[in-house]
């Protein structure tokens, strides 16, 4: 057993030499996996992200691909948040392993209180010790058989966290459901249900003050309400296991310099041989084999496969603030989210750090200090990342200019790195990645990669709440003894599930054989007094078929008035909302968002 498996099974937290009791909160033992799709991977009710080892010392699956196979691509993950209050003291919420001489537990389970009553207790830790777990089968079945006599309503739908409970603190609005009758109260005897992504689901709660935080700082008083989510069949997206963060700032305190990020320790089967590496374009990390045969025990053997974190969504812009927030290319534009809400800005990756399996400066995190250096482009301790080499300043192939991103390769043309790193846009020298580390040069050793990619650094008043949604995928080719090879297969399930985010996760294709026809041109968008127009070639003697979709999954009425052979003329009654419309005829189709006012 390796070093790192040894201590990730030391839950006793009776050993940590500063414990005292804040809220009286045990850390969480609740667990659960989801395996819907090529993926079978491990949530732990306290913030683990993808484990191998619980919290009881007992082995689960981490992120196994493929599924059931006892093959592992991550074995250890969780969400950091660091900050500063308006004295700028540092406030940390951070974990790797939970084991006590490295970060300890950062998170307990269950929600805060609100407004003048932030806290917890042990009694709500323990209630909310749970995750509770639902599919797209079981929602369908619901909705159709919910009032029929004999039916049994599967418990995580019945028990649903919809509200805080009566009588306490919590806040009214938790797991979020479908509310048919819009009474703002769940009610799964009149057929609501949960509302959810993909075709399982899990939802729980967790929290960064129900007791003394490992990282040695002050709690800060966040509440951390986490989905995970996958997708079933045949796309691209069943190489993909979904987790969205929404962070809320219960305490009655500012926060400047937040920076928030995910940890992620990736281990392709063998763990010891692996690179790192990142895209600055397309907001991904990844692990890949360092050579092509991934040997030793719980090895892939040849054609190993490669991992990547994608962040879909990254923490909201202040509002003017004059930056591209979002690297589009524009500044301080809105954007209609999912449920047609209008948004800020969202935060692109503004650091990828990597460390290593030691107690060196560039090694593992033991105290929040260490975790803030990391989040914000700096070394373990506090020395400037800079591009080239490993990273560190002053190491063979280092240009000791402050960069913030490891190992981009040429995915920086534009030079982000140096701006993050506070210095001026330009084109680095070179393709800088570990397996060319410098201009010229020998690659480095593979070895035990971790890896942080963070966020920042953005405020957080008293009760702000921000969004984030990442996605863990895995690419491989069999065919090729390059892993090289399986990198290419990643960058085309990152594009994919990138593009079916973008269409909110509806515009999934039919078969394989659908052409998607993009010179067929919806306008106007938005649209006004329910008329919508396609323009383009459509033949007249064949069926035509538009759909409108709301960002729900509820079809509505939309009727063709009029088709030509270069235009059809639809209309719509529906309410205000973004809506997904559909057209086909034959083997093609199109699938657009709209914006009806």
């Amino acid at each position: 057993m390796n070093s790192k498996m040894s201590l990730a099974i030391d839950a006793d937290e009776t050993n940590k030499p500063n414990l005292r009791l804040a809220f009286n909160c045990m850390p969480a033992f609740s667990r659960t996996n989801v395996e819907i799709n090529s993926i079978r991977f491990t949530i732990l009710g306290g913030g683990d992200k993808w484990p191998v080892f619980a919290a009881s010392g007992t082995s689960s699956p981490g992120f196994e691909v493929p599924a059931n196979s006892g093959k592992r691509m991550v074995v250890a993950g969780s969400m950091w948040v660091a900050a500063k209050n308006a004295n700028q003291v540092l406030l940390v919420a951070a974990q790797t392993y939970r084991q006590t001489n490295v970060l300890g537990v950062s998170f307990w389970p269950g929600p805060l209180g609100t407004g003048n009553n932030v806290g917890t207790n042990s009694s709500t830790c323990t209630f909310y010790d749970r995750i509770w777990k639902v599919s797209k089968n079981q929602i369908e079945q619901h909705k159709t058989q919910f009032h029929q006599l004999g039916y049994q309503m599967p418990p995580d739908i019945a028990e649903w966290p919809a509200h805080g409970r009566a009588g306490s603190f919590e806040a009214q609005h938790l797991a979020p459901f479908v509310d048919l009758n819009n009474n703002d109260l769940y009610e799964p005897e009149l057929g609501e249900y949960p509302r959810i992504v993909g075709d399982e689901a899990t939802w729980h709660v967790y929290n960064a003050q129900g007791n003394i935080s490992g990282t040695g700082t002050p709690a800060i008083g966040i509440e951390i309400q986490e989905e995970n989510f996958a997708f079933a069949g045949s796309t691209l997206l069943n190489h993909a296991a979904f987790f969205r963060n929404k962070i809320i700032n219960r305490s009655n305190n500012s926060y400047d310099s937040v920076y928030t990020g995910v940890f992620i320790d990736p281990d392709l089967g063998g763990g010891n041989d692996d690179f790192l590496g990142c895209d600055v374009g397309r907001n991904l990390g990844y692990a890949y084999n360092g050579d092509n045969n991934d040997a030793g025990i719980g090895g892939y053997g040849l054609n190993p496969p490669a991992f990547g974190l994608l962040q879909l969504a990254g923490p909201f812009a202040a509002l003017n603030d004059g930056i591209d927030n979002d690297r589009d290319g524009q500044t301080d534009e809105m954007m209609a989210d999912c449920d047609g809400i209008q948004q800020p800005e969202r935060i692109a990756m503004t650091s990828f750090r990597s460390f290593d399996n030691n107690g060196s400066v560039a090694g593992n995190p033991s105290v929040g200090r260490h975790v803030m250096n990391y989040m914000s482009g700096f070394w373990k301790d506090g020395a400037p990342a800079s591009f080239g080499g490993s990273g560190y300043p002053g190491n063979t192939g280092s240009t000791n200019v402050p960069y913030s991103f490891a190992y981009p390769g040429n995915s920086d043309p534009n030079g982000w790195g140096y701006v993050y790193a506070g210095g001026t846009a330009t084109t680095p020298p070179f393709n800088w990645s570990e397996t060319q580390p410098g201009a010229s040069g020998n690659p480095n050793t593979p070895g035990d990669r971790r890896f942080i990619m963070s966020n920042g650094k953005i405020q957080m008043l008293p009760g702000a709440v921000q969004v984030l949604l990442h996605a863990g995928l895995w690419g491989r080719d069999s065919l090729s003894t390059d892993s090289a090879a399986a990198f290419n297969q990643l960058l085309a399930v990152s594009d994919y599930v990138q593009q079916q985010y973008n269409n909110c996760f509806l515009a999934l294709p039919n078969s394989l054989n659908t052409l998607q026809r993009n010179d067929w041109t919806v306008y106007p968008n938005p649209v006004e007094d329910g008329r919508i127009y396609i323009k383009g070639d459509f033949d007249l003697s064949q069926p035509i078929q538009v759909t409108l979709v709301d960002m729900q999954g509820k079809n509505h009425p939309i009727t063709i008035s009029s088709a030509e052979n270069t235009r059809l003329s639809m209309t719509t009654a529906v309410k205000t909302g973004l809506y997904l419309i559909g057209i086909q005829q034959g083997g093609q189709r199109k699938m657009e968002k709209i914006f009806v006012r």
